[in-house]
Order: C-alpha cells, then structure tokens, then sequence
C-alpha cells in the first residue's frame, strides 16, 4: 500500500496545498485518512478511485 501526503494530492489535483487540505480531502466520499492526525496519510489507490469517478456535485441537471 503506498501511502500520499496532502502535498501530493494537491501535486495531483493541481491546486494548492491549503485548497486541498481544507476542501478537496474533507469531501462527502473522499477516504478517510488511513495513519495519523496531525500528518495524515492515505492511501494513494483509493484516492485515485475517488478522483476517477463521477462527481454528482459536478454534473449539470438534465433539461
């Protein structure tokens, strides 16, 4: 299992170290932290799992 830091999530996701750690990882759905509190880890399959599936929040409403 390979373990990500919030600063590669962030290198992943393209944004910014603070975005990421105050949005992108508290999203409803996002893995939880596998170690630690004050340096979290996780686990960088399940993360990229999340990140290839479909966002409900992102897709338009039908018309």
């Amino acid at each position: 299992m390979n373990l990500m830091t919030v600063d590669e999530i962030s290198q992943m996701v393209k944004l910014s170290r603070n975005y990421t750690l105050k949005v992108v990882v508290k999203q409803p759905g996002f893995p939880a932290p596998v170690i630690g509190i004050s340096k979290p880890r996780w686990d960088e399959n399940a993360v990229k799992r999340y990140l290839k599936s479909p966002q409900k929040a992102n897709t338009a409403p039908p018309r």
